[in-house]
């Protein structure tokens, strides 16, 4: 339990009093005060507004804390002062203070609207310390909301401070700020760096207000290293100092911070009387997100000592003080809309602040336009780019099924080759061996029997090397010319074994490496084959050249005889001539014959792979 709670109470950045000490916050304090009972200003002093402007924006930081409601009052009518005088740099100093009040009483939606017209003031005119501080201010702000926005915002506040050299004071609140960021994201050395950055700092310049917020920084941050007894040293440090301040608000986060400490270390009836105490002063100080997060933490107290029914009580009041806060916020909204609407009908009387609303409202329908335009472009390119996915989708199935179609269509064309392969040349060797025994068994011959048999056995060994032909050209993916035509030479040895009158040639004008694929291999020796066949039994061919060439990136087999040729046109080819004509075709080729008296030209040209 001690190691997953941390602590998750707002600690605010403080605003440093000025050298005059506590005695110009009381005088500060009066003069509000004087100004809020009495007519306006202007009317009844003659002072100069811009003066009034100033000193409402300087009220210190404990007072706001102490007083969230009035002062939201106070500064909204501020920057409604500061706006009717032009004075433009006092009206964003107004924003900043309302945007700090609303974030304290949980309006955050308000908050975030008065820092944004802030920030755009600063930058018009110019005022960079301003600027960094409220960029700080307000990136701090987000660290339970949207802590990559906050660091963002803090890291464009130091960078803009130190580019400037804006100051110590505004630097040393951004380093401390920051740290709880860096601890936020477990970075607890780069906290830890920025936090005893800070605190050197502020002990520099005796800032008493500042200090016990470093110091209870340091001390959480011990807490969730488990490094208790430096922690409760931190804490005890920073007691001291409370102990001087106006108002109890910063001895009710010290009164909370211990009962965190207590609850990470184990110790629930501490941080449960803690919690109590730090409640009773958030209820007088009507500190909403204090009295919502002691609620919270009892709770887990009381879970720790496995007291449920307390627990369940605490976690009721916690969601009953967020919704709340809810409903507070619905009745700050509808004062402002009155106040508003009071000051709109004010405002008539001056000319100047007709004009600015003028422009304003111009600004507005121009954002609104442009808003409106983007909303509809966005619309229109979301739909443009949907159903571009959809086409692409669309295109990328019908790619996929189209391949599995080709490979479907490649499988079955292979199975058809290989069949006819083997019944073209196993299959009708073998029908003619088991016709030739059923006539031996058959037949009353006593002579010549041996003799049969043997040109039975023959005809098998030719038969089974035809078939290691055959599997040797189709077992492997690709081969190459070389291959080839030492397997056309072994198929010559055999033909040329028994018979002397026939000279048989091969010529070779091309690199062994062309590639050649198994169908290719397989087909080619197959023509040779049968043109071999040809040439022997029927043209009484004596001689015979094979030729392989390169031509315009085809292979050329060309097989020329010198035997008795043919007419093309009207001769009885039978299977032969047909089949290599199909054989050269599947090899992706182009088949020729020609035959005269002089002899017959067979030829046959394909692609390389």
């Amino acid at each position: 339990m001690s190691e997953q709670v941390k602590l998750h109470i707002v600690r605010v950045s403080y605003r440093s009093p000025s050298s005059s000490g506590s005695s110009n916050v009381c005088k500060r304090l009066i003069f509000f005060l004087v100004i809020n009972i009495s007519l306006p200003v202007t009317a009844t002093y003659g002072q100069d507004l811009k003066t009034v402007v100033d000193s409402l924006n300087a009220i210190s930081y404990q007072y706001i804390v102490s007083h969230l409601h009035k002062s939201i009052s106070i500064f909204s009518k501020n920057v409604e002062k500061a706006k009717a005088s032009g004075y433009i740099s006092g009206e964003g100093k107004a924003l900043s203070q309302l945007g700090l009040a609303h974030y304290l009483r949980g309006n955050y939606e308000q908050s975030t609207e008065c820092y944004m017209r802030a920030f755009q003031i600063f930058e018009d005119e110019k005022d960079y310390a301003s600027l960094a501080g409220s960029y700080g201010e307000y990136g701090y702000q987000l660290k339970q909301r949207d802590l990559p926005k906050g660091v963002r915002y803090m890291q464009m506040a130091i960078a803009l401070a130190e580019e400037k050299s804006l100051g110590d004071d505004l630097k040393c609140k951004l380093y401390d700020n920051y740290g709880v960021l860096k601890e936020m994201q477990g970075d607890y050395d780069g906290a830890m760096h920025l936090y005893k950055t800070a605190l050197s700092m502020k002990m520099q310049r005796n800032d008493s207000v500042g200090i016990p917020y470093s110091l209870n920084k340091i001390a959480n941050l011990y807490a969730l290293e488990k490094k208790y007894s430096a922690a409760y040293s931190y804490v005890r440090q920073s007691d001291q100092y409370r102990v001087t301040e106006e108002g109890d608000f910063g001895r009710a986060e010290n009164v909370s911070l211990w009962g965190d400490i207590f609850l990470m270390e184990g110790k629930a009836d501490s941080s449960i009387q803690k919690y109590r105490q730090a409640l009773q002063l958030a209820t007088s100080l009507d500190y909403g997100y204090l009295q919502q997060y002691c609620y919270q933490q009892l709770s887990e107290a009381y879970k720790l000592k496995k007291d449920f029914a307390q627990a369940l009580k605490y976690y009721h009041l916690y969601t009953g003080s967020k919704d709340s806060v809810l409903n507070r916020q619905t009745r700050t909204t509808i004062a402002e809309l009155e106040i508003d609407y009071e000051t709109a009908e004010k405002n008539k009387l001056l000319t100047t602040q007709e004009f600015q609303l003028r422009q304003r409202t111009l600004l507005l329908i121009i954002a609104a336009g442009s808003i409106v335009f983007l909303i509809v472009l966005f619309t229109w390119t979301y739909k443009h780019q949907m159903q571009k996915r959809e086409r692409i989708k669309q295109e990328v199935e019908f790619k996929s099924r189209l391949k599995e179609a080709e490979l479907e269509n490649k499988i079955s064309s292979e199975k058809l080759r290989i069949s006819r392969e083997l019944h073209d040349n196993i299959g009708s060797r073998l029908t003619f061996v088991i016709s030739s025994l059923d006539n031996i068994t058959f037949s009353n011959l006593s002579n010549g029997v041996s003799s049969k048999l043997n040109s039975l056995s023959n005809f098998g060994r030719e038969t089974l090397d035809d078939l290691r032909n055959t599997i040797w050209a189709m077992k492997n993916e690709d081969g190459n010319v070389g291959q080839l035509i030492l397997k056309i030479n072994q198929l010559i040895q055999k033909l040329t074994a028994n018979d002397d009158h026939i000279a048989i040639t091969v010529e070779q004008h091309l690199p062994d490496t062309v590639r050649l694929s198994s169908v290719q291999m397989l087909n080619l020796f197959r023509i040779v084959q049968e043109a071999l066949q040809n040439s022997t039994k029927h043209s009484h061919a004596t001689k015979i050249s094979i030729c392989f060439e390169e031509f315009e990136k085809e292979v050329s087999l060309s097989i020329k005889d010198n035997g008795e040729g043919f007419d093309c046109n009207n001769v009885n080819a039978g299977n032969g001539i047909p089949n290599m004509k199909t054989r050269c075709e599947e090899a992706s080729g182009y088949f020729q014959l020609h035959s005269c008296s002089a002899g017959t030209t067979v030829e046959c040209r394909i692609r390389c792979v």
